[in-house]
């Protein structure tokens, strides 16, 4: 039975412990696949466990048109180099309170409609759809070894007013 949210919510080198449902959402309490010494989220380098944090709850991908939700509480490392972080999960980037899939369903939404309808369809605060979109960004960006701002050389920028003072257009362009 445990095998089914792991496929459902695409959950690779995870381990599921159990199922809930809580009111109208859908609870999977989950962990790390092969639990060895865990990794900083920021290098990666497998370090000493520093302690175990509270349960965390992240957003995941709806199920059955259920909110859905990731539980695991996770344990703090010592890196070296870094300090002390919350250790590094296959299913979340580091800082993000979403899922890897969440996340990416997200910003390709956002490339097509507007914060405020990405807000609603995905069930997220507004302003929670710009810093999923630079999380995104950045690690496909680091992927791709391409900056934010690469190639960019000469750029056009328009602002429009609607409804004096209530609405606002604002649209940056390459010229390039």
């Amino acid at each position: 039975m445990a095998e089914i949210p792991r496929y459902a919510l695409a959950l690779a080198r995870t381990v599921v412990g159990g199922v809930t449902i809580e009111g109208d959402a859908i609870v999977v309490s989950a962990g790390p696949h092969g639990r060895g010494r865990p990794g900083c989220p920021v290098c990666g380098r497998r370090c000493e466990c520093h302690d175990h944090g509270p349960t965390r709850r992240r957003g995941a991908m709806d199920l059955a048109r259920s909110k859905c939700f990731l539980e695991y509480g996770p344990a703090r490392v010592t890196c070296p180099e870094h300090g002390v972080r919350v250790e590094r999960v296959p299913w979340a980037r580091h800082g993000s309170r979403h899922t890897r899939d969440f996340e990416g369903w997200v910003a390709c939404l956002a490339v097509r409609c507007c914060m405020s309808a990405v807000s609603r369809i995905a069930r997220v605060e507004w302003h929670s759809v710009g810093g999923i979109c630079g999380r995104v960004y950045d690690e496909t960006g680091a992927q791709g070894g391409v900056g934010r701002f690469g190639g960019l050389r000469r750029i056009g920028i328009d602002e429009t007013g609607c409804k004096k003072g209530h609405k606002y257009l604002t649209v940056v362009v390459d010229h390039g």
